[in-house]
């Protein structure tokens, strides 16, 4: 008898050390180790959020790549400029998530992005 108590408690405590709650879901932080994990890492990010933080996120990977930009013509005179990416400013969001990285943006932007929906 109980040997049955032991291993029903034991079982129920297993059970609830295995759940989480909301709060403590994973959140995916972008892994900035070489190009590739970041371009991954933020493509998986990206999946998980609905569309309009989709295009947040995307607007604010973008903001970073041109902070400290003063013009268009510092944009066409630096090729990698031209083709804004994660990896380009991995090491400046590394470890973050969709939220810090939109945040980030917000801090260290010097131009203005707007989007326009069709």
């Amino acid at each position: 008898m109980y040997k049955f108590i032991f291993l029903a408690a034991t079982l129920a405590l297993s059970l609830s050390a295995c759940s989480t709650n909301s709060d403590a879901r994973y959140v995916t932080r972008l892994d900035a180790t070489t190009v590739q994990s970041a371009q991954m890492s933020f493509q998986r990010m990206s999946e998980e959020l609905p569309q309009n933080k989709k295009q947040e996120l995307v607007m604010a990977m973008i903001a970073i790549n041109l902070s400290g930009v003063g013009s268009a013509y510092d944009v066409v005179r630096n090729a990698e400029l031209q083709s804004p990416s994660i990896g380009r400013i991995k090491d400046r969001v590394a470890g973050m998530t969709a939220e810090e990285i939109i945040a980030y943006a917000a801090n260290v932007s010097t131009v203005k992005i707007e989007a326009q929906t069709r």
